[in-house]
């Protein structure tokens, strides 16, 4: 009767542990490019500049089209260190300035215009373009 009574108890740990509602928990949802919001793109960027990621960061930021023209015929490891030097710390100045601030938006809301004011930036406005489901800095 022991002998019976515990199969039944590992036949139904090895059913219960093969029940899909156990697997659904243990599967995690995909995590969401954060290139698809703005409020998720720029805290990314700046977390990859402020640790000295500067490569992933362009490739978050930048189209990839303009990332590869970018870098073309490039050493990739001087290309970083020179831009290490004075942009990256001024793309971060930007990104934190305008990270909690709302952009003015075309009518499409696939264009997004921020006011910066970082003194040492290169223009007065960092503008950002929606293609498909990403957004990226624009090439302007």
């Amino acid at each position: 009767m022991k002998a019976t009574w515990i199969g039944g108890m590992i036949l139904l740990v090895v059913v219960a542990s093969a029940s899909p509602a156990q697997d659904k928990d243990k599967k995690e949802k995909p995590k969401a490019d954060p290139r698809e919001k703005l409020e998720t793109l720029i805290p990314e960027a700046i977390k990859l500049l402020e640790g000295k990621q500067y490569l992933k960061a362009l490739r978050l930021l930048l189209p990839a089209e303009q990332f590869e023209e970018g870098t073309k015929d490039k050493d990739l490891d001087k290309f970083e260190k020179e831009f290490a030097k004075e942009k990256a710390r001024i793309l971060l100045a930007v990104l934190k300035e305008i990270k909690d601030a709302r952009p003015e938006m075309d009518k499409e809301r696939k264009k997004a215009t921020y006011k910066v004011k970082t003194k040492e930036a290169f223009r007065d406005t960092m503008t950002f373009v929606k293609k498909g489901k990403f957004w990226s800095l624009a090439d302007e």
